[in-house]
């Protein structure tokens, strides 16, 4: 496993040399050369005790560090090593991995004894507050809701499941970060975000102001969202589909969606096909207006749909016969008219999204969503910008230029349903004070519903998925519409399944789990506790939440959302720039300049030298724009995640079996049979790694500081990094010298059952 070092950090009560008043600064560099020392969030998560729920205060690092170096050296350290805050304590402890170091998840259990062993008093104290947790409920002094928010090592584990997820997203934006979709969607430069915004305009500006004249016709007087049998697919139309559609089963929930007029649909977009390039083939052929792109689907690759739209009477035939077969970098498109129509599934929010607080909590999201959604619309007066005088970046401004002539809008949209809610309130009597419960529902649905229709049918945005789209075609592909579904809807409806559904998606691959059990492994069977958990229904409103706030917060938490402290990450890069020479002198490494305090160094290579962190920095604005997107890619089970934000350094074949793993180690015949692939060897060495990184000598392979084995087999003390990767067929030329045993497993307790040490 590439970057491995299986050295967790010191515990605050295993260091010899410090009061437990005062904990240890940093004594580990985790970079070869590097003198400086490191900002108490410089080594993001390093500090394993802190970064999974410890409360420690390095605000005297800096003296401590200098403190610490006079009275020893610091360890040596390599480059492949993973960044280390702290030595390892003696003993058990430097046998199990870093939860940071691996690339899988580890269950609860795991992650509770790796905590244990590497911080046992902290633990300790978290036992001791978690039973007076429970005492006092029992007792009745707090109530039983206190119960449902994670605490201790429950509460430590979920911290370290959202750092797994941000790293599995880190391995995904790696993945995907040249391909053009993925820097068209999140590149930061002005070029692609004036592309962006010419391409929401395009979409959403003559949507906005078709819609602003009908709402002041009063065509959307009567928009509502609840779902009745009267919102479903006149029968006509429902037995229309039924009989295109053939032998399917009947679904009342079933939605088709005719195809506009004038379009021809593009069957497949690869990943790298750019859009200027894609738009310049439709281009060829007069009356082209825009294209619209589905978002990249992982089940065909990553490749997409499109659909290009001309002008009324431009004759789509001719225009597919025209450009069909075009090539774009050497792929060939295959194009039609348009014909199909969208056949999709109408979406029921659970029950809970019906209720009066609920209902109000949206109308004012709905209304600051759509506010944020028509910043980028409005028609500006500002002058263009001149290009460089030294021509450099000119080519650059020229695009950027092209982009912003796409149309604006002179009048939000936004203003137009306020007027519209007002006067709906009016007639109805419900612009008053004094309302009671029920014509308060009434007027906090009417309010919800007027801006749930203008965000849908104007901005191409669906509320309760927060999926914000530039045209129709984009949005139906995702959801062809969502209704709120009665109060007395059943966990056990429709409702109920697609609140559990988008649950799951807000959580990625780390699925959303409360344990059933006490976090301390020493108690009686008989004295298991039973915690209450949210139902599916809270977690549909909190990833509800959640989403719509990373659109319209202005400074939205990206740590919350997967991503990274763009500050963290700057004194991160920093650090190994800055020299501590003395107390309060602290040197800049490119150039030699003192300065008092690092902070002050710091700021001098970001204004003098910040060509050294620059391109790093950008890259984690990518990422966070990556991860606050609602409909970001999500990682699956199999995702494996990002080790020192660099890729995993084995292919997700499969998700890891330690069954297969260990009869392929345990069965030498196993290796013979026809079944034993490439990907079966990858788990075999990966069982033995693990083995080795956790068990020490206790699998019989010796680790760097273990001792002879006390086997009667022959043993040998080897390093991981001296197996060379398996070869991708045939037989492994070190097998020819026969089996090597490694211990004898005649011997007490020598066979084992195979399994993770965990």
């Amino acid at each position: 496993m590439s970057g491995y070092s299986g050295l967790p950090a010191r515990p605050v009560e295993a260091s010899p040399t410090r009061s437990p008043e005062r904990p240890p600064p940093p004594d580990d560099r985790g970079r070869a050369g590097y003198d400086a020392p490191p900002h108490r969030d410089y080594e993001r998560g390093y500090d394993s005790e802190r970064h999974y729920g410890g409360s420690r205060d390095y605000d005297d690092r800096w003296q401590d560090d200098y403190e610490r170096k006079r009275r020893r050296s610091p360890s040596p350290s390599y480059p492949h090593q993973r960044q280390r805050r702290r030595s390892p304590s003696p003993g058990r402890y430097n046998q199990l991995p870093d939860p940071a170091s691996l690339e899988t998840v580890l269950t609860f259990k795991q992650f509770a004894e790796w905590f244990r062993v590497s911080h046992p008093q902290t633990a300790k104290d978290d036992d001791e507050d978690l039973r007076r947790i429970r005492a006092d409920v029992e007792s009745g002094a707090l109530p039983k809701s206190v119960l449902v928010e994670k605490h201790g090592m429950a509460k430590r584990y979920e911290r370290y499941k959202k750092e797994y997820y941000s790293r599995q997203l880190f391995a995904l934006y790696l993945t995907h970060r040249d391909d053009a979709w993925f820097q068209e969607r999140y590149g930061q430069s002005e070029e692609v975000a004036a592309l962006r915004r010419r391409v929401n305009r395009q979409g959403r500006v003559p949507a906005v102001e078709q819609y602003i004249a009908e709402l002041r016709d009063g065509k959307w007087d009567d928009a509502n969202y609840d779902h009745s049998e009267d919102k479903l697919q006149p029968p006509e139309v429902r037995d229309a589909m039924d009989r295109a559609l053939g032998d399917e089963p009947h679904d009342p929930l079933r939605m088709v969606v005719p195809p506009r007029p004038g379009q021809v649909f593009v069957k497949t977009v690869p990943p790298t096909t750019k859009r200027k390039d894609l738009e310049g083939v439709f281009a060829k052929h007069s009356g082209f207006q825009w294209l619209a792109l589905s978002e990249p689907s992982m089940k065909r690759s990553f490749h997409r749909v499109g659909w290009a739209q001309y002008e009324d009477g431009v004759n789509v035939e001719d225009v597919v016969n025209t450009i069909d077969g075009s090539k774009v970098d050497n792929f060939t498109f295959h194009m039609g008219v348009n014909a199909s129509a969208i056949v999709g599934r109408i979406r029921l929010t659970p029950a809970i999204a019906n209720t009066l607080t609920r209902i109000e909590t949206d109308a004012e999201r709905a209304r600051e969503l759509a506010l944020k959604l028509e910043d980028e619309l409005m028609e500006t007066d500002a002058p263009p910008s001149e290009p460089p005088a030294d021509g450099e970046g000119a080519e650059g401004v020229e695009e950027q230029e092209k982009e912003d002539k796409a149309r604006g809008l002179h009048e939000r949209g936004s203003d137009a349903v306020a007027d519209v809610v007002t006067r709906l309130l009016a007639q109805q009597g419900l612009d008053g004070d004094e309302l009671d419960e029920e014509q308060r529902l009434r007027k906090a649905k009417i309010t919800l519903d007027q801006y749930l229709s203008y965000l849908r049918n104007a901005l191409n945005t669906c509320y309760y998925c927060v999926v914000p789209t530039a045209f129709p075609e984009e949005l139906q592909r995702k959801c062809v519409q969502h209704l709120r579904a009665p109060e007395e809807t059943t966990a056990n409806d429709e409702s109920g399944r697609d609140g559990e559904e988008d649950a799951k998606e807000g959580d990625g691959a780390v699925a959303e789990s409360r344990e059933t059990e006490d976090s301390t492994p020493r108690e009686a069977p008989s004295k298991r506790y039973t915690y209450p958990s949210k139902s599916s229904e809270e977690r549909w409103v909190e990833n509800l939440d959640l989403k719509v706030r990373g659109i319209i917060d202005e400074d939205p938490d990206v740590v919350e959302y997967g991503g990274r402290d763009i500050e963290d990450e700057q004194r991160r890069l920093l650090a190994p720039y800055i020299k501590q020479e003395e107390v309060d002198k602290y040197r800049c490494k490119e150039c030699g300049k003192l300065f008092r305090a690092p902070e002050f160094v710091m700021k001098h290579i970001m204004s003098k030298h910040n060509v050294t962190v620059k391109d790093k920095l950008d890259e984690m604005h990518v990422f966070n724009a990556f991860a606050l997107d609602p409909q970001h890619l999500q990682p699956t089970s199999s995702t494996l995640a990002a080790v020192d934000d660099q890729l995993p350094s084995r292919p997700a074949l499969s998700a890891f079996n330690p069954a297969v793993a260990s009869q392929a180690m345990f069965n030498p015949a196993a290796a013979s049979q026809p079944g034993f692939n490439m990907a079966m060897q990858q788990q075999m060495m990966m069982m033995m790694h693990m083995q080795m990184m956790m068990h020490g000598g206790s699998t019989g392979i010796a680790g760097p500081a273990a001792g002879p084995s006390p086997a009667k087999g022959r043993t040998r003390d080897f390093d991981a990094s001296e197996l060379p990767p398996a070869p991708p067929g045939g037989e492994d030329p070190r097998a020819r010298k026969g089996p090597i045993s490694y211990r004898d497993l005649d011997e007490p307790s020598g066979a084992g059952d195979g399994g993770l040490p965990y």
